[in-house]
Parts: structure tokens; sequence; C-alpha cells
């Protein structure tokens, strides 16, 4: 088991990005994987975070308004989840699931609510 605590965020989410390449994971998930991921980088750059830890898990989840609107967001709070759950299961344990079912290609939120 190869334990991936010791990198910073910005290494985190290359590694695991880079690890969804090479399991196959389809296009558009990991452009979903993606974006959610600069989002939680540009949140712990304004809390001063550079590390993933449980304060920026938090908020980050907890973000779940609109961006236009402001009004709750299932999906967004979803793919904050999944992104979260994701990143941390990597760091934790080193190991990485198999690709989600194809499904997940044409729907995200689909496999977001699965988690």
């Amino acid at each position: 088991m190869n334990k991936t605590g010791n990198k910073n965020l910005k290494e985190l989410i290359s590694a695991a990005l880079s690890e969804m390449e090479k399991a196959h994971y389809c296009g558009m998930y990991i452009r979903h994987m993606r974006n959610a991921c600069m989002l939680l980088e540009d949140m712990a750059v304004r809390m001063g975070k550079d590390m993933l830890d449980d304060e920026l898990s938090k908020a980050f989840i907890g973000d779940s308004s609109h961006f236009r609107t402001g009004a709750y967001s299932k999906s967004r709070f979803k793919r904050h989840r999944l992104c979260v759950q994701i990143l941390r299961t990597y760091r934790d344990t080193g190991v990485w699931p198999p690709p989600p079912p194809p499904r997940a290609c044409s729907s995200w939120a689909d496999h977001a609510s699965s988690h």
C-alpha cells in the first residue's frame, strides 16, 4: 500500500488526476473532477491551506450554493463531496479504485449520487 498523505494539495490533485487517466476513466469524468479540484484549490488559497485537512474538506463540501443564484445546489454538493472523497481515499490508502461504469461519462451527478 502506497499512502500519499505527505503530498500537498496540488501534488495530491495532480497525482489523482494522473491516476484517473491511467485507469482509463472517461475524459468527461476527468474534466468534471479537474473542475471540482480547481474550485477546491481556490478555496484552499482563500483559507491559507496547502493540505487537504478536515477544515478544508468540510468548508468545500459545505460550499453547496449555486454560483449564480446562491440557492442550495444538490449537484454542486454531490460534486464537492465526491471530489473530497476521492482525494481523501487516494491520500489515505494510495489505492486507486477501478473506473466507474460507462454511464458516469454521461452524468457526473449520477455517479456522485451513488457515493
